[in-house]
C-alpha cells in the first residue's frame, strides 16, 4: 500500500503543469490535494496496522483500540477527538502540544524509532527527534532501545535537572546530524546520562542550522543598500535606452527586472520600500499575510511564510514553529533557484532536468538542518515540487498559492 501511494504521488508530482493555467486547471490542482492524498486519519490508521493492529476499519472501533492503548501508557486523549482523526474529519495542529501528543501514540502502539520517523514525515508532516531538545534525545534513545514511555518519562526527569547544572566549559555545539547520530549509537542509560553530563552545550540552542541558511538565503535575495540606490536610480530615468539595473542589487530585483516591462517594474517598485522584508515576501508569494484561499488544504495554509513568520525568525521574535521554519526555508530555496536559473542565460543544464537538480539540492540544505527531505504526500511539499516541473516555476507556484475565489 505505502510503495502504491508513493508512486502514484511521486508520479503526479511530475506531470508537467500547463503554465498560465485557467481557474479549471488550479482547481483540479486543489481538488487533487485535498481528495487524492494521505488524509490524517488514514496515515494514522497506517501507523496502527504496522505496529500490529489488525481490527476493523471502523473509526469507532479504531478509536476504542487507540484509546485503551494511550490509557495502558497513563495517557488519555477525548473520544471525540479519536473519532474525527479516524473519520478523516480532523487533523492534529503542528505545534508543539501536538508533537507531544504525536510521541505518546508512537510509544502507546509501541512503535520503533523507524516508523515514528515515517509517521512524523508522512502523516503528521513535522519534524521528528529534534535531539536539542532534550525530551526529545530521550525519545529517540529510548525507541531505539525498546524501552517504554513511563521509562522514558523517567529518565527525563533524571537528566533533565543534570543537563541544567552541568558545565563543562565547552561551548562548541556539534552538528545536528551528529547529534542525533551519537544519541542513536547508545545502548545503555548509563551512556545516555553520561553523555547529557560531558555535552550539555549541545541541548541548549536549537534550530541554529537552518536560521543560518534562512539568512543566507535573504542575503543573497535582497541587497537593502544597493536595492534601494538602484530604485532610485530607475525611477529617475526617462529615456528608456538608458534603462538598466546596476548588477550588485539583490537576485529579486534583478529577477523582477528581467521578467516585467520597464513599466511594470517601475509600478512595482513606485512607492515601495525596497529593502523591506514586506517587499520580499509580496515578491516571493504575491501576498504579505499568508494564504486567503478557504478551499487550500489547512495544512498548506498553516504557516505559510508571511511577512509576520519572516521578521519573528529572523529577528528571533518569540516562539517560531518547526513547521514555520521549513516552510519559509523551501520558499526561499525555491526562490533562489529559479531565480537563478531565469537570470543566467548560459545555463549548462537542460529544462527537464532542472526540477531533480532543485529537488536533489532543496533535499540536502534540509537533511543538513535535520529537517525531512522533500516528501510528494506532504500537500505544501507537493506544490513546490509539482511547480518545479513548469516552464515558469515562480509563476505557477504564485498563481496556485494566490488563487482567488469568488
Amino acid at each position: 500500500m505505502q510503495e502504491k501511494f508513493t508512486e502514484f504521488i511521486e508520479n503526479k508530482v511530475a506531470s508537467y503543469p500547463a503554465d498560465h493555467c485557467d481557474d479549471e486547471r488550479y482547481f483540479e490542482e486543489i481538488d487533487f490535494l485535498n481528495n487524492d492524498l494521505r488524509k490524517f486519519g488514514s496515515g494514522l490508521s497506517e501507523l496502527m496496522e504496522k505496529c500490529g493492529y489488525n481490527g476493523s476499519d471502523d473509526p469507532l472501533e479504531k478509536a476504542d483500540y487507540l484509546d485503551k492503548m494511550l490509557n495502558n501508557i497513563g495517557v488519555s486523549f477525548t473520544k471525540v477527538t479519536l473519532k474525527k482523526w479516524f473519520s478523516n474529519d480532523a487533523r492534529p495542529k503542528v505545534q508543539s502540544d501536538s508533537r507531544e501528543k504525536m510521541f505518546q501514540i508512537c510509544f502507546a502502539l509501541g512503535a520503533t524509532a523507524e516508523v515514528t520517523k515515517w509517521f512524523f514525515h508522512h502523516v503528521y508532516f513535522d519534524r521528528c527527534f529534534d535531539c536539542r531538545q532534550l525530551k526529545e534525545a530521550v525519545y529517540l534513545f529510548c525507541m531505539k532501545n525498546g524501552k517504554t514511555y513511563e521509562q522514558a518519562v523517567s529518565l527525563y526527569e533524571k537528566v533533565s535537572a543534570l543537563a541544567e547544572i552541568s558545565d563543562n566549559g565547552n561551548s562548541e555545539i556539534c552538528y545536528t546530524v551528529y547529534l542525533n547520530n551519537e544519541i542513536s549509537s547508545f545502548h545503555t542509560e548509563e551512556e545516555f546520562i553520561e553523555y547529557v553530563k560531558n555535552e550539555p552545550q549541545n541541548f541548549k540552542v536549537s534550530n541554529k542550522k537552518i536560521r543560518e541558511y534562512i539568512a543566507l538565503f535573504v542575503a543573497e535575495l535582497s541587497h537593502p543598500e544597493a536595492d534601494k540606490a538602484a530604485a532610485e536610480f530607475i525611477k529617475s530615468i526617462h529615456n528608456a535606452h538608458e534603462k538598466k539595473l546596476p548588477k550588485d542589487c539583490g537576485l529579486i530585483l534583478r529577477w523582477l527586472y528581467e521578467i516585467n516591462s520597464y513599466d511594470v517594474f517601475t509600478d512595482i517598485i513606485y512607492n515601495k520600500d525596497v529593502t523591506s522584508k514586506e517587499f520580499l515576501i509580496c515578491a516571493m508569494t504575491e501576498s504579505v499575510s499568508g494564504i486567503n484561499n478557504s478551499n487550500i488544504p489547512s495544512i498548506i495554509r498553516t504557516n505559510f511564510p508571511s511577512k509576520k513568520t519572516l521578521s519573528d525568525i529572523i529577528e528571533k521574535q518569540g516562539y517560531t514553529s518547526y513547521d514555520a521554519m521549513r516552510k519559509l526555508l523551501i520558499l526561499l530555496k525555491f526562490t533562489s533557484f529559479w531565480c537563478n536559473c531565469r537570470l543566467a542565460h548560459d545555463l549548462e543544464y537542460s529544462s527537464e532536468i532542472l526540477p531533480k537538480i532543485f529537488i536533489d539540492e532543496m533535499n540536502c540544505v534540509l537533511s543538513d538542518c535535520g529537517y525531512g527531505e522533500l516528501f510528494a504526500g506532504n500537500p505544501y511539499d507537493w506544490v513546490f515540487m509539482h511547480s518545479a516541473y513548469a516552464d515558469d516555476p515562480m509563476s505557477f507556484m504564485q498563481g496556485f498559492v494566490q488563487l482567488d475565489v469568488e
